[in-house]
């Protein structure tokens, strides 16, 4: 039985070894080179779990400054050059002849002649957010070519450089460990808790201890007792990097009861239009509550990820009363560090544990939905479920406060996530119709507000969001904000100028200056709220005028005009 046993484990390790194997056989060795001219310590791993998706890249630590030298990984050309306010900030995208494309975003600027194409293209269309894609002999580009600029760009929380390499069909993320991108890390996960699923709405949490076979559980018996029928399992692990404090995601997590795999998650590669499933994969109604980054090691019945090779009753353990298995729980960093946690597991007898079920709708995340009370509705498409619910509702007609112009609806549990939008019709027949331009749905959770624009269909007004929670109905008529500009005091060509904007309800949809009534490149950068612009080296002596436009989301507009006098240079 042991044999048979230690025979299974081998055959599960070499599948994995060989599957690893076959992303990095399409390469020959060397064929990319690191994006950076300095050894990589990461601030974020391939696949590491982030609210509403998977990281698609690797972090790169820059030193916590911009402006570090940034390459080209391989041949090829420029296929695509991005900039937005947002997300991957400015980005570059070089296509490789062997079928993978390189990404490097939150750049602080591209090299040249990038950059003066990008300038010239954001004025030709009068945008600082522009999307170019390139054809194949614009720019040419051989490996160690210097390209950009590290920096801090987009949704980046600090400077680094996020670099990617996918498969350019499809545009499929790949680990760049596999492919590779050398990390010098010799530490192994760490394993911090242990989370027992089973017949109750909430996990039950077992500490852990490390000893020399790896983590066994805290207590002096190492066995872990659990209601005959269905348990499952999850994590939380943290995996470290050599001379770096920075938490990390793992590369594979799985299970194995009985000496047979139940249960494997592997972070080698994935699809754009699956990455939101990394709702699923963790806890995130734990997440919610405490801040706990819990992985899943079983699959929810709406988890369509493709992320999980070895799925034996998507990772549930059925155990008869009296039994009694060995459960092995190991995880891999991408460089090959394992951690393993081992216990036995004993079914007692089976839970008289029934939990009350609210008489309330039933959703299934298989169907779509459809619910209706007075004057609100709610439609949840097909798929936007991880999991089974029972939808709660209700409503709190005295909270008409300030700025409401509506009951107060409470729509089920912030803490169960959508993978789609939900559609919302709220019907409010003493809506002013002077002020319907101007409506916005507010979620208001604990310190959180969040504000959704939407339409109306005469009384109703309708409009689509990812989260259950509170909202009302409200009224965004208050334009964004303007500040002083900021300039030097003997201002002159090739001087930079900033001034702020914000808009504490819709949001920031537009804007634009000019620059004695000729359209002028600002730079938005969301985090600073901040509008930045270099003054033409062309500009001549005197006085120049300078008019900034802002609109919001709900379609207020404010509007500044600045006098601004250049001296000689």
């Amino acid at each position: 039985m042991r044999n048979s046993r230690l025979f299974a484990v081998c055959i599960v390790l070499i599948l994995f070894l060989s599957a690893s194997a076959r992303l990095r056989a399409q390469l020959p060795p060397g064929y990319f080179r690191s994006p950076v001219d300095f050894p990589i310590e990461l601030a974020g791993s391939f696949a590491e779990l982030r609210g509403g998706h998977f990281h698609s890249g690797i972090d790169i630590k820059t030193g916590g400054q911009s402006g570090r030298n940034v390459y080209a990984v391989a041949d090829g050309f420029v296929s695509r050059i991005k900039v937005s306010p947002f997300g991957f900030g400015k980005a570059l995208y070089i296509e490789h002849p062997n079928g993978y494309t390189s990404v490097y975003a939150h750049l602080s600027r591209f090299s040249e002649p990038m950059a003066s194409y990008v300038r010239e293209m954001q004025y030709r269309k009068k945008s600082f957010a522009i999307d170019l894609y390139l054809t194949p002999h614009r720019f040419e580009i051989k490996k160690g070519d210097l390209v950009a600029k590290s920096g801090n760009s987009g949704s980046s929380s600090g400077p680094h450089l996020h670099f990617e390499i996918r498969k350019t069909a499809g545009q499929k993320p790949v680990n760049p460990q596999l492919l590779g991108i050398r990390v010098n890390d010799h530490r192994a996960p760490q394993i911090h808790e242990l989370l027992v699923y089973g017949p109750s709405s909430y996990p039950q949490s077992y500490t852990l201890r490390k000893a020399e076979s790896g983590y066994v559980l805290a207590g002096n018996e190492n066995v872990l007792e659990v209601p005959a029928g269905r348990t499952a399992f999850g994590i939380r692990v943290i995996d470290r990097m050599d001379k770096n404090s920075g938490r990390l995601g793992v590369y594979v997590s799985r299970i194995e009861a009985g000496g047979q795999v139940i249960f494997e998650w592997k972070g080698d590669q994935f699809s754009f239009s699956e990455s939101r499933y990394a709702n699923a994969h963790m806890d995130y109604a734990l997440k919610k509550k405490k801040g706990k980054l819990v992985e899943r090691l079983y699959k929810l019945p709406g988890d369509r990820l493709s992320m999980y090779p070895e799925l034996v009753e998507d990772g549930w353990l059925t155990l008869d009363e009296g039994a009694q298995v060995p459960v092995l729980i190991s995880v891999r960093d991408a460089p090959g560090n394992e951690s393993r946690l081992s216990f036995e597991v004993r079914a007692l007898a089976k839970s008289r544990h029934e939990e009350l079920r609210p008489k309330s709708k039933h959703m299934l995340p298989g169907e779509a939905s459809y619910f209706e009370s007075g004057a609100f509705q709610i439609i949840v498409p097909e798929g936007a479920l991880y999991d089974s619910i029972y939808f709660h509702f209700s409503v709190d007609s005295l909270q008409r406060e300030e700025g409401r112009m509506s009951p107060l609806f409470r729509i089920h549990d912030p803490e169960t996530p959508l993978h789609k939008k939900a559609v919302i019709n709220i019907r409010q027949s003493d809506f002013p119709e002077s002020l319907k331009e101007r409506a916005v749905a507010v979620r208001i959770e604990k310190d959180d507000t969040s504000y959704y624009t939407g339409k109306w269909s005469g009384p109703v007004f309708i409009f689509r969001t990812r989260e259950f929670g509170n909202y009302y109905l409200s009224v965004d008529s208050t334009a964004p904000e303007i500040w002083k500009m900021v300039f030097p005091e003997a201002a002159g060509p090739g001087d930079l100028i900033s001034l702020g904007i914000e808009d504490k309800e819709s949001g920031i949809d537009s804007y634009d200056a000019y620059l004695d009534s000729r359209w002028w490149l600002m730079e938005y950068d969301y985090k600073k709220k901040k509008l930045t612009g270099t003054l033409p080296v062309t500009l001549k002596e005197g006085e120049h005028v300078i008019r900034v436009l802002v609109s919001d989301e709900a379609g207020n507009r404010n509007e500044k005009i600045y006098k601004l006098k250049i001296n000689k240079q």
